[in-house]
């Protein structure tokens, strides 16, 4: 039985109307915030000289997740390649009976197929109010170019969502197909090096010309 959280209040109201009774009347537990750890069986009684009523109410509590996917907002890959590993954030969620992580890939067509790769999920992790977190990951499959603009999607199923759950997305971007592939961004990477020495040597070479001519300015007087 644990102690009454503070903030709850108990109170009864009663109908006094008639002197001698019959009375009838209330009362009321009121919980300012519920919380997983506060599920369980709460027992009522009444006091009188002559008897002693109970009556039990079970309080159930569900808490839908919070649903985050990383990396995001973009995934990048070379086509042949895997992405990186995906990490499906499944946060502040009670109870854990009925929790299930499904892993979809979103065609840039429209069409929704599974995921294919490895995935697992991690330990529970309880936190001080009695909700609980885990992760999932997947680790794609290798992509090809007529992926470009898919997306990977974490949806999560639970007693307290809606039938269809509820999920996070990121898009796929595959190298080569929008904007520069790796090998560009490297040649580029190479060529803005080059340029960036290149122009440290131009004005190196301009400061010296410029100090020679006015040393010999200098000796000519």
């Amino acid at each position: 039985m644990p102690a009454a959280r503070d903030g709850a209040v108990a109170f009864a109201a009663w109908d006094d109307s008639e002197p001698w009774g019959p009375w009838t009347g209330n009362g009321t537990l009121r919980l300012p915030r519920v919380q997983p750890r506060q599920e369980g069986a709460y027992l009522a009684t009444v006091h009188l000289s002559y008897l002693q009523g109970q009556v039990a109410l079970e309080l159930a509590v569900q808490k839908p997740p919070k649903v985050s996917l990383t990396p995001a907002p973009l995934v990048w890959a070379a086509p042949g390649e895997a992405p990186p590993e995906l990490l499906c954030l499944v946060s502040n969620f009670y109870p854990a009976e009925g929790l299930k992580v499904e892993w979809e890939l979103r065609g840039p067509d429209g069409s929704i197929r599974e995921a294919e790769g490895h995935r697992w999920l991690s330990a529970l992790h309880h936190h001080s109010d009695g909700s609980i977190s885990l992760s999932g990951h997947l680790q794609p499959a290798p992509v090809t170019s007529a992926q470009h603009g898919a997306r990977y999607a974490c949806r999560v199923h639970h007693p307290s969502l809606p039938a269809l759950g509820r999920s996070a997305e990121v898009t796929l971007e595959v190298a080569g197909r929008s904007g520069p592939s790796l090998e560009d961004g490297i040649g580029l990477f190479l060529s803005a090096f080059l340029v960036l020495g290149l122009l440290k040597v131009l004005c190196w070479a301009a400061v010296y010309l410029s100090a020679s001519k006015k040393s010999e300015k200098e000796k000519s007087q």
